[in-house]
């Protein structure tokens, strides 16, 4: 199997490591759920000795005693295991295993210890503290929540701020990088399915992982969507559901029917709230939940919002595409799904695929601007320095695309409208309105204005859009972006024996 491109973070943990024998180091290694930390983490041990040990939610008690028998079972020192009795006991013999020869500890889930015993950082703190000075310890901390790495790591307050010497942050996939892996296997499918699959599994390498160990890379997009989730013991058959059952208790349904509505495109609370058929202050605990303690759901502010303001007006979206996609064409028809009616399902996603690639388009618009800023088609368009990328909004209306460059004080607003025939005059002046709702937003930069559309515009709306100075893209041109922009994989990915 391989694992794609996390070369650099792996040379990284592998220099952290030989860092280590002029002194004791604290890494944290983060990012999302699936993103492929564990399996970095385990592919480092495969190269460098050291033990792999998970925080879970039990009692503090069961948990040392289980760390304890786990350090018996092979040799990390001369020395031996004693029974912990608290977690300064735990990590001051972590310290004390590498006074002569350095010691790599890998802990997972570290995020957990809040809800263990949160004196739990007091004890790392004092451990280090008395011993990192004559110690060759590399504790890599593991962890997916960032707010937990916020507040622990990166907040005054917290005993163990800045304990950490490295911070690295493992990112989902791009596009581009998802094209370039499905070349490197020579898969069948063509762009626009290329874009179709991320369009259902986003960037988190899980997925990508699965279709490699299934050899599924020759397969059509149908059938890759077949094998990992509608055959019999399917590896994502049961992944929401497992989700669902463990992240919640009572409330579910309510909880299920928000997700299913954002996946159909209400981001607005007001817009939930109706669907779901609550009031608007009941919904605030459970987008919480869902935002901040499961991490199922991110919330959007307007590209003009201040740094550190909530704004009144944030959007929520389901974080994980994959998870998206569930609850948009799976949980709606979870009776025939648990009874195996698949080829129904199947067919109903198929026929429906074209349409839910629409309304995902705006992120690959957003992403094509982000990532790649010089490219000559979006240089013609918006010639400047990009600090950020992202839409603006307001109670009624939105702009979908808005482009920002703080330096040039610029702004390049974008519309989409993604009609199976060529735009009409109307259609245009229509989309164009848009454009004049926001007159006091970024009142001090100079504004440029384009339209993206899937089949151009006809005459009359072209010499419109001429007469007044509104630029013009099609899909297709980020599309030819992305398959110019691709990268080489070459080495940049690693090998390993499952």
């Amino acid at each position: 199997m391989k694992i794609y491109f996390r070369k650099k973070q792996l040379d990284d943990l592998n220099s952290i490591a030989i860092a280590a024998s002029k002194g004791a180091s604290i890494t944290v290694l983060t990012g999302k759920r699936k993103v492929g930390k564990t399996t970095l983490v385990k592919q480092f041990l495969r190269e460098n000795a050291g033990a792999y040990i998970t925080i879970s939610s039990k009692a503090t008690a069961m948990q040392l005693r289980d760390i304890t028998e786990y350090l018996k079972s092979f040799q990390i020192s001369g020395e031996s295991v004693p029974v912990f009795l608290t977690w300064e006991d735990f990590f001051a013999f972590l310290f004390k295993i590498a006074i002569q020869n350095p010691v790599n500890i890998i802990i997972d889930e570290f995020h957990n210890l809040e809800f263990v015993d949160q004196t739990a950082y007091v004890d790392l703190k004092r451990a280090w503290d008395k011993n990192h000075h004559n110690s060759k310890l590399n504790l890599i901390i593991v962890s997916y929540n960032e707010d937990f790495i916020r507040r622990r790591f990166e907040t005054k307050e917290s005993p163990i701020y800045k304990l950490n010497a490295k911070k690295i942050k493992l990112r989902p996939f791009g596009i581009s990088d998802v094209m370039a892996i499905a070349k490197s296997n020579n898969s069948n499918l063509t762009t626009k399915q290329l874009i179709t699959l991320y369009t259902i599994f986003g960037g988190l390498p899980k997925y990508y992982f699965l279709i490699d160990r299934l050899k599924l890379w020759d397969k059509g997009l149908e059938q890759i969507i077949r094998e990992l989730i509608f055959v019999l013991y399917a590896p994502l058959a049961f992944e929401l559901k497992e989700l669902i059952l463990n992240e919640f208790s009572r409330g579910n349904k309510i909880y299920l029917s928000i997700l299913q509505a954002i996946s159909h495109g209400d981001n607005k609370m007001s817009d939930i709230a109706s669907s779901v058929n609550i009031p608007v202050t009941n919904l605030t605990k459970y987008l919480f939940e869902l935002e901040k303690r499961k991490k199922i759901v991110d919330r959007e502010n307007p590209i003009n919002t201040r740094p550190g303001i909530k704004s009144k007006f944030g959007r929520y979206y389901v974080a994980n595409y994959f998870d998206n996609f569930w609850f948009r064409f799976i949980q709606p028809d979870i009776i025939n799904f648990e009874s195996g009616e698949y080829e129904k399902m199947i067919a109903h996603i198929m026929q429906n695929l074209e349409g839910y690639l629409d309304t995902r388009m705006i992120i690959y618009v957003r992403e094509v601007f982000e990532n790649f800023p010089n490219s000559a088609a979006l240089r013609k368009v918006f010639p400047y320095e990009i600090t950020k990328v992202g839409a603006i909004w307001n109670r009624k209306d939105t702009v979908e695309l808005a482009v920002l460059s703080e330096k040039h004080k610029q702004v390049l607003y974008g519309q989409l409208v993604l009609k199976d025939h060529p735009l009409s005059r109307e259609e245009v002046t229509e989309a164009l309105a848009y454009y004049n709702k926001f007159p006091r937003t970024f009142a001090d930069h100079v504004k440029t204005r384009l339209l993206i559309t899937k089949n151009g515009v006809d005459g009359e709306a072209w010499e419109l859009m001429k007469s007044i100075g509104i630029q013009h893209l099609v899909t297709d041109v980020f599309i030819d972006i992305l398959i110019h922009e691709q990268q080489e994989i070459g080495g940049d990915f690693i090998e390993f024996e499952v």
